[in-house]
C-alpha cells in the first residue's frame, strides 16, 4: 500500500526566489549597486548570446556532416536538359526573366484566355424565346 502512494513532496514545483538586494536604510538601491546589476546583466546576456552562436555553429556542422554521409549534392543538369531549356527561352518570351517575371506573365496569359473564352461563350448565348402566335397577338 505505502509503495503506491505518491510523494507529492518530491514531485513538488520547485518555488525560486530571487536575491533580495542590497539596500540602503530607507529601501532603495544604490547607484553603485544598479550599476554592478546592469554590467552583470549585460555580461550574462553576452554570454548567452556567445552560447545560442556556438549552437548554431554545431548545428549548422551536424548538418554538414549529415549532407557529406548521405551524399546529397546539388543536382546536375544533364546537356540535352539544358539545351531544352534554352530552346525554349528562345522561343517563349514568358520564359525569359526572373520568377516574379514569369509569374506575371503567366498570370496575363490566363486573364486573356479567361476573357476570349468569356467572349465567345456570350457570341454563343443568343437567347430568343419562341412564342406562338396566340399569345403574340394578346396585348403586353
Amino acid at each position: 500500500q505505502d509503495s503506491l502512494a505518491i510523494r507529492t513532496d518530491k514531485y513538488a514545483p520547485h518555488t525560486h526566489h530571487p536575491p533580495k538586494r542590497a539596500s540602503t536604510p530607507d529601501g532603495r538601491s544604490t547607484n553603485r549597486q544598479n550599476s554592478q546589476m546592469s554590467q552583470d546583466r549585460e555580461a550574462s546576456f553576452d554570454e548567452f548570446l556567445a552560447r545560442q552562436e556556438q549552437f548554431v555553429k554545431k548545428l549548422e556542422m551536424q548538418m554538414e556532416e549529415r549532407r557529406n554521409e548521405t551524399g546529397m549534392k546539388k543536382p546536375e543538369i544533364c546537356n540535352r536538359s539544358e539545351k531544352i531549356v534554352k530552346r525554349k527561352a528562345k522561343v517563349d518570351t514568358s520564359f525569359q526573366g526572373n520568377f516574379l517575371d514569369r509569374l506575371e506573365s503567366t498570370l496575363e496569359k490566363r486573364e486573356h484566355n479567361r476573357r476570349k473564352l468569356q467572349a465567345e461563350a456570350d457570341e454563343a448565348i443568343t437567347f430568343e424565346p419562341k412564342i406562338n402566335k396566340t399569345s403574340k397577338a394578346m396585348p403586353s
